[in-house]
């Protein structure tokens, strides 16, 4: 029998279990796909090199671990730039040092001007990384010590921008004031030491000043420093020789003579302090190997359970002379087929599965869509394991054995060693559910919790609009003065309510300037959470945000340069200074000079989140902004929007009444107040949702293979029902006796994964937000959920028992 004709025999067998054959190739497609798209994408974040560098082998990031009491050791970036050149001059273990710093620039003005990301590199940078470029040259020592304005640009961006004119090189690009010189292309799919998106670069020494870095800011901590250890040298020799170039530096800070240099991945995300998110996807990864291990012990019940049902067959081939070798052949035939049929549902799954994903963990991560090659390389790498595993315990437990005493023999409903063996797997897998259902309700919980966080301003209906103009040349004055024309401007849109003026504004930017409160003992300025804070707004900004005011009035027209100097504050600062007084009518004193006059408290506002969602109430003050020249000057930072509708809906119509201002206008930043702080949900977002499709993906494997072992145990107990109908047992009995087998086996899985959960309580508490990881109400919602979906799936299988006719049973057999 040729291999072709033992396929389509394999095929035939398949059709003649459809129900098995669905059941397997529906939990590999499941399983194999979510599992391939999950690791596929984790796999950028944590174990895979950035594209285009050719010989990632010993490229490291420089840290630098400060012991501060009493904070503790504090990991961060070396970050300034003096101590960069030291560090330059002074390590030898490293063949490559090269300083980065990653910044939104303004390419173009008026209506063709965009952001782009650009990154602030030294001239060791590209030869450190070992590339080479598509087009042109990379820019040198010499290009930096110069000044000369010269860039190199992106694959993507010569594509998309020039049409990849081959002729790019020479060619002069718009950078915020400055025009700089393209010398040359950089490879396709090379984006630097990380994975997000850099559209070029520009030499350190020469953009830095115009895009507002200094490069004599001692303690700045504004770069980025990677090199590459020479040949020969250990990571722990390299990190001693930078050490004590640190502790010898000119520019050291008072108390860090306990500092110590640290050499890290050469990713960002994946540590020495990875991000929030890369924790968190670290977590999934784990589940996600659960949730696979589960499919495996899924598939294996379901073909065990076949197995056991087909053994009688088996039994006959034999009898009828077929080899160990040829039964053994047509077993693997049919496995071909079941692979074939899962890797095809598989793929598509990852297909889905990536994507949604990509959105999740890698959004604005370079390459981070759909499918790819690598991808479908992964799907295949993970079914055909899990095909091969699935199969060998069956092997195991069904295999051996004497053909006559099989043929003899009779299955009895839920006894044997193959039995247990389901059992227990079926019971495993109700656990991982129970665990995955409660960690997703956590993580949804704690989504909800952030969601309520009150923010003392509307979000829905507030559009914040920022320009770079300050790193675009220009003064305070013209800086201020574009602001008001844009004011102007956007208050014509239809549907605008309010406008207001700020000098910072919640989740953009943040001021703090010195203040004195007559007789207020010195600790009360001191605050964990920092500050206070101070913002210079005009006098429609609390109406703009919709800020209540508690107490007092809130700024006027009136409140200007030649009026009596006024202030608002908010509640925590109010109740600090004041707790047993009215805050309104009080005097601050705002400056260093002793002299200063008193700028008397109109009102107090609610708090308004400063930076993060989660962060302790903070001290903040306004002023306003007409009196700025007196308290302090800083150009203007942002013009807030209010609309009639949702801010999203309005943004077009701002963006081009913006543009419409000036021909020479630099890129505008326009985004509701909401997607400033989106990026702070992300990792709850990211694990509600994933853990919650892994929950779900858990939850149908639990049901599909209960089902699955509940049918194979009516059909290869279909003798014994009839027996016992024969002797008088009910329907109803019989119908008890399956879902009692069922019931069984899902109580034993909900009390290990009940064990589970409170083992891993202490686990999951410091990464959840305002709920408790023991929380028996979700665990108990949880279990209800898992008990309602597996009474469903003995539904089947019981009422198939309660129709077995025991004239028939008997005869079969």
């Amino acid at each position: 029998m040729t291999a072709g004709t033992d396929v389509r025999y394999a095929a035939r067998a398949l059709t003649r279990s459809p129900r098995w054959a669905i059941m397997v190739v529906a939990s590999l497609s499941l399983g194999v796909g979510a599992n391939a798209a999950m690791f596929h994408e984790a796999e950028r974040l944590f174990l895979g090199v950035p594209p285009g560098i050719p010989d990632p082998k010993d490229l490291v990031r420089l840290y630098e671990t400060t012991y501060t009491p009493p904070l503790g050791p504090t990991t961060g970036s070396v970050g300034d730039y003096p101590r960069f050149g030291e560090l330059s001059r002074g390590v030898h273990g490293l063949e490559y040092l090269a300083a980065l710093a990653t910044t939104p620039v303004t390419v173009g003005r008026g209506v063709e001007a965009r952001q782009l990301t650009a990154q602030l590199v030294s001239p060791s940078f590209f030869p450190l990384l070992g590339v080479a470029p598509a087009l042109g040259r990379f820019f040198t020592a010499e290009d930096d010590r110069e000044r000369a304005p010269v860039a190199v640009i992106g694959y993507e961006l010569w594509r998309h921008l020039f049409a990849a004119d081959s002729a790019v090189p020479g060619r002069s690009l718009r950078i915020g004031q400055t025009l700089y010189i393209i010398v040359g292309v950089a490879p396709p799919r090379f984006v630097g030491p990380d994975w997000r998106q850099v559209d070029l670069w520009v030499p350190l020494q020469t953009a830095a000043p115009a895009l507002g870095y200094s490069l004599n800011c001692q303690d700045c901590r504004w770069l980025a420093i990677i090199g590459r250890l020479r040949p020969g040298v250990a990571r722990a020799a390299a990190e001693m020789e930078a050490t004590g170039v640190l502790r010898r530096s000119a520019f050291a800070q008072p108390g860090e003579s306990a500092s110590v240099a640290v050499l890290g991945p050469l990713q960002a995300a994946r540590g020495p302090q990875p991000s929030v998110e890369s924790t968190q996807s670290l977590r999934l990864i784990v589940m996600a190997v659960l949730v696979y291990l589960m499919m495996c012990a899924n598939i294996a019940n379901l073909t065990l359970a076949r197995a056991v049902h087909r053994r009688r067959e088996m039994a006959i081939r034999s009898a009828l002379g077929a080899s160990a070798l040829r039964i053994a052949k047509q077993v693997f035939s049919e496995e071909i087929v079941i692979l074939l049929l899962g890797g095809l549902g598989a793929v598509f799954v990852a297909t889905w599965s990536s994507s949604l994903l990509s959105g999740l963990m890698l959004r604005g991560i370079y390459g981070a869509n759909g499918l790819d090659l690598q991808l479908i390389g992964l799907t295949l790498l993970l079914i055909v394991p899990a095909v091969l595993v699935s199969n060998v315990m069956p092997a195991i437990l069904v295999g051996g054995g004497n053909a006559l005493a099989t043929l003899a023999g009779s299955n009895s409903i839920g006894t044997g060693r193959s039995a247990r063996a389901r059992r227990g797997l079926i019971s495993l897998q109700v656990a991982v559910t129970l665990v995955l259902l409660f960690a997703a309700g956590l993580f949804l919980n704690s989504l909800r919790n952030m969601l309520a966080v009150p923010l003392g301003f509307d979000t829905d209906k507030v559009v914040s609009i920022s320009v770079d103009l300050d790193r675009n040349g220009y003064s305070r004055s013209e800086i201020n003065a574009v602001y008001a024309r844009l004011q102007e401007s956007v208050e014509r849109v239809p549907g605008v309510v309010h406008t207001a003026l700020a000098v910072g504004s919640p989740f953009a930017t943040s001021l703090a300037i010195s203040f004195s409160v007559p007789g207020a003992d010195d600790s009360i300025y001191r605050s964990p959470a920092g500050g206070p804070y101070v913002q210079a707004v005009s006098s429609e900004y609390f109406a703009t945000l919709g800020t209540a005011l508690r107490r007092g009035r809130t700024f006027v027209p009136e409140d200007n340069a030649g009026s009596h100097l006024v202030a608002i504050v908010n509640e925590t600062m109010a109740r600090r200074f004041w707790p047993f007084d009215d805050a309104v009518g009080k005097c601050l004193k705002i400056g260093t000079r002793r002299s200063l006059p008193c700028t008397e408290i109109v009102g107090v506002v609610a708090d308004v989140k400063r930076i993060q969602l989660t962060e302790e109430p903070t001290m903040q003050y306004y002023v306003p902004l007409a009196q700025t020249d007196t308290t302090f000057a800083l150009p203007i930072t942002a013009l807030l929007v209010r609309t009639g509708g949702k801010a999203e809906s309005a943004i077009g119509a701002l963006r081009s009444a913006i543009q419409g201002v000036s021909p020479d206008m630099p890129y505008a930043s326009v985004a509701a107040m909401s997607d400033l702080y989106e990026w702070q949900l992300r990792p709850w977002r990211l694990s509600s949702t994933v853990l919650g499709l892994f929950g779900a993906l858990a939850l149908i494997l639990a049901s599909v293979g209960l089902f699955g072992l509940l049918s194979y145990l009516v059909v290869s107990g279909t003798r014994e029902i009839g027996v016992r109908m024969a002797l008088g047992a009910s329907r109803t009995r019989i119908v008890a006796l399956v879902v009692g087998q069922g019931a069984s086996i899902v109580l034993v899985g909900l009390a290990l994964g009940a064990l589970a959960v409170r083992l891993l309580g202490r686990y999951l508490a410091a990464t959840v937000y305002g709920v408790s990881a023991g929380d028996v109400l979700l665990l108990a919602e949880a279990a209800g959920i898992l008990l309602a979906v597996s009474c469903a799936a003995c539904y089947g299988p019981a009422r198939r028992a309660m129709l077995v006719d025991p004239a028939v049973a008997l005869k079969a057999d």
